[in-house]
């Protein structure tokens, strides 16, 4: 039987009929939620040298102190660091773990180690065993004080999500449609007018005024108009 290195997490979902009738989509988004629940519960407990279990880990032996074991392949590390976890957040235990929702529970496992062309997974199985002088450190899994968190935290965020729907129903009940604004009429740009032109033909000229020189006047505006005769 081929051994497995990772884990799930499963029946934690709300028995409600409101769940029941939500459809895949939204399950899927239960679940969604739940992966980010664990892996912030995990990673808790990998930060304070928690188990699966929800024990303390064996720490690292003096000798494996002295031989530097210890360190990270980040080149940094600390020896008083928990175990499996040499650079803290940086460590392989930690920054490579991940998870992955499905219809009905949450998926986690650890990608591939680029140092060691394994997947991270595979070595904490060998943690896992105890194989030879290692001692057991099992972090494959949840321990029962997280998943009670995560089921404690994943119960309100359904909570929230039937509320917000809840509003939104409520939001559309009560939404009131204004008629739409008519459209202002566009203006007709007025035309200009063409300027009068003053008739001559019953003008009569002074002296020293011939009728080309008045048209010429009247053209530059600086005519007042011809005088009728008898005007």
């Amino acid at each position: 039987m081929r051994q497995s290195y990772a884990f799930r997490v499963a029946g934690i979902a709300p028995r409600d009929a409101a769940y029941r009738t939500a459809g895949e989509a939204v399950h899927r988004q239960f679940w969604a939620a739940v992966v980010k629940l664990v892996l912030r519960a995990k990673d808790r407990e990998l930060a304070a040298g928690l188990d699966r279990f929800g024990v303390s880990m064996v720490p690292i032996a003096e000798s494996t102190r002295r031989k530097g074991r210890w360190r990270s392949h980040t080149g940094m590390g600390d020896p008083d660091a928990p175990p499996l976890d040499p650079a803290y957040a940086l460590s392989r235990t930690r920054s490579l773990l991940t998870g992955r929702a499905h219809r009905d529970h949450a998926e986690f496992f650890w990608r591939l180690d680029t140092v060691t062309g394994q997947h991270w997974g595979r070595i904490l199985g060998f943690h896992r065993a105890g194989a030879g002088r290692l001692p057991v450190r099992d972090v494959i899994g949840l321990s029962p004080q997280s998943l009670a968190w995560v089921r404690e935290q994943a119960a309100k965020w359904w909570a929230d999500w039937k509320a917000g729907r809840e509003h939104a129903r409520r939001a559309e009940q009560t939404r009131v449609v204004l008629p739409a604004r008519a459209k202002a009429a566009r203006p007709v740009p007025e035309r200009p007018r063409p300027a009068a032109v003053p008739s001559f033909r019953y003008a009569t000229f002074g002296i020293g005024g011939s009728e080309a020189q008045v048209r010429r006047a009247a053209a530059t505006g600086r005519l007042s108009g011809p005088k009728r005769l008898g005007g």
